[in-house]
């Protein structure tokens, strides 16, 4: 048995495992936007003394927030479209939003997975110095 195989008894049917990777990839870009959210109301409406030290990296930090939030949907929303197009060449297309097979995937073109992991890497990068932050 291969190792796909044995990842794939893990799971009851397709659908979950796109469930599964839908919720991976947008829970990221949820997370930014209440991030850069919360670095907004600090900004206007907390005037702690550790606020105003970072006041500066802060506004650097939400900027940043939002242009890797609108990033990860704008990404995600491309190779969907990628994948939707393909999909409807295909005979057994029902319509569903994730009515996708294996070679609808493969027709999403390298360069907008790429920029996608940046800005996954980028917000990775802003999580860890959220929490180096909030221990100032």
């Amino acid at each position: 048995m291969t190792f796909v195989e044995k990842v794939a008894l893990l799971y009851q049917s397709a659908e979950e495992v796109r469930h599964i990777s839908n919720l991976a990839h947008n829970i990221p870009g949820i997370i930014y936007c209440i991030s850069a959210i919360l670095y907004l109301l600090a900004w206007f409406g907390v005037k702690k003394r550790t606020i105003t030290i970072i006041f500066s990296l802060g506004i650097i930090l939400m900027t940043v927030a939002f242009i890797v939030s609108i990033g990860c949907f704008w990404s995600w929303g491309v190779m969907h479209n990628f994948a939707t197009e393909a999909a409807k060449r295909r005979r057994g297309y029902k319509g569903g939003f994730y009515d996708f097979a294996e070679k609808d995937v493969q027709t999403v073109p390298n360069w907008i997975t790429r920029i996608n992991m940046g800005f996954s890497l980028l917000g990775l990068i802003l999580f860890i110095c959220g929490i180096l932050i909030e221990k100032v």
